[in-house]
């Protein structure tokens, strides 16, 4: 699990780097308020393991979903559905910086597998959100649980 949460750190330390977001958080308790937008939150949706190896076998094959949920206040209810798209495209560019693969130390490959309708959270005017789920594909070395 050590490589899992290498990764999910690099995802986080890109999606701080987007300009203007002021809050980027695993918390799913956490509230979300419009002093604080745009907001991404990162939904952890499983991990499974595809497959697994023995005790003379280095890695397992894992992969896991997350949901990138993107709150931001819009400058109109007309123009709030463009300017999350145009958000999402700043989401995504991170997301895929290194050609698709993700991860410092430990690395993964991601792709997105599915995006949500838009929806409009009563937190403020204009207010709209979006979750694009990723789905990332890793090797767990195993070979530090037999030592």
């Amino acid at each position: 699990m050590i490589e899992r949460e290498s990764i999910l750190n690099d995802i986080v330390i890109r999606l701080q780097d987007i300009d203007a977001v002021k809050l980027v958080t695993r918390n799913f308790r956490k509230t979300a308020s419009l002093a604080e937008f745009p907001s991404i939150f990162i939904v952890d949706l499983g991990d499974t393991v595809d497959e697994s190896s023995s005790r003379n076998s280095v890695n397992n094959k894992r992969r896991f979903k997350i949901g990138i949920v993107s709150i931001i206040q819009g400058s109109s209810e007309e123009s709030a559905p463009q300017e999350i798209a145009s958000f999402q495209s700043q989401v995504k560019k991170k997301i895929y910086q290194n050609n698709m693969t993700v991860g410092t130390t430990y690395r993964g490959s991601i792709h997105e597998t599915d995006t949500s309708v838009l929806t409009f959270p009563p937190i403020g005017n204009n207010t709209v959100a979006q979750a694009i789920e990723f789905e990332i594909l890793y090797a767990e070395d195993i070979r530090r649980l037999f030592t």
